[in-house]
């Protein structure tokens, strides 16, 4: 049987999970290494969620649909054809999936790094980070940039 997500962090549904004084109103979850592999979503970020990766090795996807998620390194990589992050902006309270990327490798067959699974717009910057493919342009945070270098597109400050 295969689990959609190995790891949660957030609610499912806040107004009728969060109970004020008992649980934390803004769940946070911090993985500062590990190897983590799963058929699908290795982590869900869902209502209010706050995720932050430092290090690890990611084998499947990370869906991030809660409040925040900052990526300063680890390896992310899929050899299903499917995308490492799945970002989805569901509304601007409790599930604007803000996004940063810092660092990172993210690699495999994959057919993007980044997909909106959602109908509204992402908001993503991209500071830094060693990817397969070209990530889309419109995600690489002002004052940085794309390069391609010895096969992989790195990201960093314009200049560097």
């Amino acid at each position: 049987r295969i689990i959609s997500s190995m790891i949660s962090n957030g609610y499912w549904d806040y107004a009728q999970d969060y109970k004020a004084g008992e649980m934390a109103e803004y769940p946070e979850l911090t993985v500062n290494g590990g190897t983590f592999i799963n058929a699908f979503y290795v982590i869900k970020n869902d209502d209010n969620g706050k995720l932050t990766v430092n290090d690890g090795m990611f084998y499947g996807t990370i869906l991030h649909n809660g409040l925040e998620m900052v990526i300063n390194g680890g390896h992310f990589t899929t050899t299903d054809g499917f995308y490492p992050l799945s970002i989805r902006n569901l509304s601007d309270d409790l599930n604007p999936a803000k996004t940063v990327i810092n660092g990172g490798v993210f690699d495999g067959n994959c057919k993007t790094i980044i997909k909106n699974s959602g109908e509204k717009e992402l908001d993503i910057e991209i500071k830094g980070g060693k990817f397969i493919i070209a990530v889309d342009e419109q995600y690489i945070a002002t004052g940085y940039e794309q390069k391609k270098v010895d096969g992989w597109y790195i990201v960093s400050k314009k200049g560097e």
